[in-house]
C-alpha cells in the first residue's frame, strides 16, 4: 500500500497494523539480489545472514518485549535495526506513537532505553519522512564496500507499511563527495530518512 498520502499521522485515530511488517525483509533483500551486479547474489546472502544474527542478540528480543509490553493501541511507528557485514553489533532505534504518548526505544547509547519523545521532534520527523518516495523505491547498495553497513528500515501507518535496505558506509561518513556519486544519487531520499531518524534519536533529552 502506498504511503505517499500519509500525512498528517499525529491526528488520525486509526492505526497500525504491523504485523504485515516482514520480520525477515525478503522482499526487501531480494530486490538488492535482482540488482545488475555480479556481486548481488552474494550481498543478499549476507544481509539474509546479518539479519537472522540479530535474532541471537538478547536487545533484539528486549526491544521487542518491551514494545510488546506498551500500552494501548499504536497508531504508528517507525524502526531502524542495523548492523555491519562481518560484525557482531546490533543497533536499534524504535519511535512507537500511542493516543497518550511517543515513546523512542534505543540502543544508541548501549543497553535498550525507553525515552520520551516530544511532539514537535515527532511531527517534525513524520512530515519530513512519510510522503517521501524512499518508501517506493527498492532496497539500495553500494557494491564497492567490503565492510559497509546495511540498515533495516520499516514503517507503519494507518494507511499501510513500508520496507527497505540500504548497505551503504556508515551515514555519518556519507560526506558531499558520496552524495555527488552515482550511489549517492540513487539513495538520497532513503539516506536521508535515515539520517533523520537517527538526527531524532540523538536529540531527543
Amino acid at each position: 500500500m502506498s504511503l505517499l498520502l500519509a500525512i498528517g499521522l499525529s491526528t488520525t485515530v486509526a492505526v497500525c497494523d504491523a504485523r504485515e511488517w516482514d520480520e525477515k525483509y525478503t522482499k526487501a533483500i531480494q530486490s538488492v539480489a535482482e540488482m545488475d551486479n555480479s556481486s548481488a547474489t552474494a550481498l543478499a546472502a549476507e544481509l539474509r545472514g546479518l539479519r537472522d544474527m540479530f535474532e541471537a542478540k538478547s536487545q533484539y528480543r528486549d526491544v521487542r518485549r518491551r514494545v510488546a509490553e506498551t500500552s494501548g493501541p499504536i497508531r504508528s511507528q517507525l524502526r531502524v535495526e542495523s548492523g555491519s557485514l562481518g560484525a557482531t553489533l546490533y543497533r536499534v532505534i524504535w519511535v512507537l506513537e500511542s493516543k497518550d504518548n511517543i515513546l523512542l526505544l534505543s540502543n544508541l547509547k548501549g543497553q535498550i532505553s525507553v525515552r520520551q519523545l516530544g511532539r514537535a521532534l515527532f511531527d517534525q520527523l513524520y512530515q519530513r519522512i512519510v510522503g517521501t518516495s524512499a518508501w517506493e523505491a527498492p532496497s539500495a547498495a553500494d557494491f564497492a564496500m567490503a565492510d559497509g553497513t546495511a540498515y533495516f528500515v520499516s514503517i507503519c501507518t494507518p494507511q499501510g507499511t513500508g520496507q527497505f535496505v540500504v548497505y551503504a558506509p556508515v551515514l555519518d561518513e556519507m560526506g558531499d563527495n558520496q552524495e555527488r556519486s552515482e550511489f549517492g544519487k540513487r539513495t538520497n531520499r532513503q539516506a536521508s530518512v535515515l539520517r533523520q531518524i537517527q538526527q531524532i534519536a540523538l536529540r531527543a533529552p
